[in-house]
């Protein structure tokens, strides 16, 4: 009798054996699962698997903490109908539990009333805290149908897996909270105004934004990947760049670094660089190099812009002077001219020849005083010459003869195809002159050494305006210099101001004109347009 209660004894713990057996094997392979979920679905879908066969015949509960409350996210058999309710935690237990970190069975259901079994028939229901690196992340609650399905191996193995779930969905939340911040500072570069580049300690590109790929001229695809340095100019100029990546890369951080860069439209950008070490997107103990390049291109040409009208100040100051010591010698020579031109008369020379010489002299006096008169009205606005109505024509003609001397010394021959009867504009003399001159000399230049032919040309336009041309055959003007030729201190001739257009512009709108130029290799004509009868 005694041998086949020990016989029974052995069959059982035999089978006791084996189903521990079978369950740390299920144990083992949901561990190795649990390494591999990568979503809440599919750990959830491998808990409730692995806890049906720790304790069939039961149902239970999987809680997590949202806050002070907890939400059911899984449940099994008469449990099923709670799924998506959240109740309000206990705060006591949860840090008795987290402290300990323990369990509980419960067999007497009024010390947990009102909650009690949901499960008809279950004789007791085990509570076990879900807690990850002291962390208290759930419960999971079971009711089984006998007090004896918890046995201290079953309880032993249900901590461990909860102890694993925590540790699993843990890892996941860091993980969607990791990505949710990456997509949120991918974010902030994407849209930063600053050229933002990611370099591996080999200068492989990691992350580009946009601004730095239009600087660059690339797609996205063309760059991840890629050595940096391929796409950079690297000489005397540009070598800063690898100066800041080596500085950076040994530790050292780099900030407000001034860098050219040649940008793909071939201009040259000017960025203030910072450059530092950031940890390396694979982790571990790798290190990128962040660079934070803002384009401040605009201001040094502000900078610069300010800097000429400044230079400009003090030449309007410089040129009201000269102006003021023009006046007191054009006085004293048409003094003598006339003087002269009356001792000739008194002696009874020839004074045809006289007159006509005088009468040039006179008339180049009042050039000269004219232009020092432009002078201080350019400087001193308020000193300006009154309009009044003029024969463009006549003007035209008036220019040629002042300039027809220097322009034949430069090898130019004159063409004027001047329409006749044209409307008279209302215009200051000598500011006309003063168009008119700046814009031959410009085309003689233009021309300079071999020569050639300037047209002027006049015509009434159709809107009422008076149209001007003046042609040259030079070798035209450079497309990238385009409307700047008017900018102040512009200039491609070695011994220019870089003024004359500029002045010649100001001129032009002043008198509610405009101007403008269309060029090609074989010639510029510039196009002037006056309106006529404007005070």
């Amino acid at each position: 009798m005694g041998t086949k209660r020990t016989s029974k004894k052995s069959r059982r713990l035999e089978r006791r054996a084996a189903a521990l057996d079978e369950l740390l094997g299920s144990v083992s392979r949901f561990s190795e699962d649990l390494s591999t979920s990568s979503s809440m679905d599919a750990l959830l879908r491998r808990m409730t698997r692995i806890v049906g066969k720790t304790f069939p015949d039961s149902s239970y509960c999987l809680a997590l903490y949202r806050g002070e409350a907890a939400e059911i996210v899984a449940c099994s058999g008469g449990l099923r109908p709670l799924l998506g309710r959240s109740f309000t935690a206990d705060s006591k237990y949860r840090r008795r539990g987290r402290d300990r970190g323990s369990h509980r069975l419960i067999t007497d259901f009024e010390t947990i009333a009102p909650y009690g079994p949901m499960s008809p028939g279950s004789e007791a229901i085990l509570v076990v805290p879900l807690i990850s690196l002291s962390n208290d992340l759930g419960i999971l609650w079971i009711e089984l149908a006998s007090a004896d399905q918890a046995s201290e191996e079953r309880v032993a193995l249900v901590r461990i897996l909860g102890n694993q779930f925590a540790a699993a969905y843990r890892s996941l939340v860091l993980a969607e909270r990791t990505d949710v911040l990456q997509g949120y500072v991918e974010g902030l570069f994407e849209h930063s105004n600053a050229a933002i580049l990611v370099l591996d300690k080999d200068r492989r590109v990691q992350f580009v934004n946009p601004v730095m790929l239009a600087l660059l001229g690339q797609e996205g695809s063309e760059v991840l990947g890629a050595d940096f340095f391929d796409f950079v100019v690297v000489d005397e100029r540009y070598g800063r760049w690898k100066n800041a990546f080596s500085e950076a890369a040994a530790g050292r951080e780099v900030t407000g670094e001034p860098m050219d860069f040649l940008s793909s439209d071939g201009g040259v950008r000017h960025l203030v660089v910072n450059a530092t070490q950031v940890p390396g997107r694979e982790g571990g103990k790798q290190k990128d190099i962040l660079f934070v390049g803002l384009d401040v291109t605009e201001t040094v040409g502000l900078q610069s812009t300010l800097a000429q009208q400044q230079k400009l100040a003090s030449l309007g100051e410089m040129t009201a002077g000269i102006a003021h010591e023009f006046n007191s010698p054009l006085t004293v020579l048409g003094s003598a001219a006339e003087l002269l031109l009356r001792g000739a008369e008194r002696v009874g020379l020839p004074t045809e020849d006289l007159k006509s010489s005088a009468g040039f002299v006179r008339e180049s006096l009042d050039r000269v005083n004219n232009l020092a008169k432009n002078l201080l009205s350019f400087s001193r606005p308020e000193m300006a010459q009154s309009k009044r109505p003029l024969d463009l024509n006549e003007e035209i003609e008036r220019a040629l003869s002042f300039s027809r001397y220097e322009l034949s010394r430069g090898g130019v021959k004159i063409q004027t195809d001047l329409e006749k009867d044209l409307p008279s504009i209302v215009a200051v003399p000598g500011e006309v002159q003063q168009v008119l001159i700046n814009l031959l000399n410009n085309a003689k230049q233009a021309m300079s050494p071999g020569g050639g032919t300037i047209v002027v040309r006049t015509h009434a336009c159709e809107d009422g305006g008076v149209s001007v041309e003046i042609e040259d055959q030079g070798p035209g003007i450079h497309p990238d210099l385009g409307e700047k030729v008017f900018n102040p201190f512009i200039t491609t001739k070695q011994e220019g101001s870089g003024l004359g257009l500029y002045i010649t512009r100001g001129i032009i709108e002043r008198h509610g004109g405009t101007i403008r130029f269309e060029s090609s290799k074989d010639g510029t004509i510039f196009h002037l347009r006056f309106p006529v009868n404007v005070q």
